[in-house]
């Protein structure tokens, strides 16, 4: 049902439904097909059930992804300059790391959103999985000593990233009721602005105080 008046009031009725416990019946298209749903209106494991204190604090883990994702980007411009003296490269060569990241996290979309999708997989695991090898990437970024190692470490950074930029709509989706998922979209689209804008920020801040590596 497309968003509406009708749909509101849908959406209102389902969320009186879902403060007492009546079971649902899955349905059967003319197809054959059996359509399964959740057990009860209540069913604890709808994230829609959830406490709106739960909600919120996955709401804001995800911002915070989102931003961090985001900032992550264009912090690595306040080490242009130290990667061009270090490296020996051109002011243009040093900006590959910017561009390989963009683009890896575009890349990684593709194969994380419909991941996430897949019923035995969920959102979770492609969250946990790709943000521990993001966060261990980190590490070798900050200290390697070539610059094709650099490219490379900063690519696969991006690409471990996307999940937050891929799947942070669609979480929402699952968490919220419709009538509230444009205050949540609202929210994450703020964070994913926020992260570019305070990205060179702070990244120019650490450099500045202990060298290029560090806002990598």
């Amino acid at each position: 049902m497309p968003y509406s008046n009708d749909r509101v009031r849908a959406e209102r009725h389902m969320t009186a439904q879902r403060t007492t416990s009546i079971p649902i019946q899955p349905k059967k298209t003319t197809d054959g097909i059996v359509l399964v749903d959740w057990y009860t209106t209540d069913d604890p494991a709808n994230p829609q059930n959830w406490s709106h204190s739960k909600k919120s604090l996955v709401l804001v883990v995800l911002c915070y992804y989102t931003a961090t994702v985001y900032a992550a980007g264009p912090s690595y411009a306040a080490a242009e300059e130290g990667i061009q003296q270090d490296c020996g490269v051109s002011a243009v060569a040093s900006t590959l790391g910017l561009g390989l990241y963009i683009l890896a996290y575009g890349i990684g979309d593709l194969l994380f959103a419909p991941l996430s999708e897949i019923p035995v997989t969920g959102r979770n695991p492609v969250y946990y999985l790709t943000f521990i090898v993001y966060w261990a990437l980190s590490f070798p970024t900050a200290t390697v000593k070539n610059f094709c190692g650099l490219l490379a470490l900063r690519f696969w950074l991006g690409f471990f990233g996307s999940p937050a930029l891929a799947n942070g709509g669609a979480t929402i989706w699952d968490t919220f009721a419709l009538i509230y998922i444009p205050v949540g979209l609202s929210m994450w689209v703020l964070s994913a602005w926020i992260g570019p804008v305070f990205g060179p920020l702070i990244g120019g801040f650490a450099a500045e105080a202990k060298g290029w590596k560090c806002p990598l």
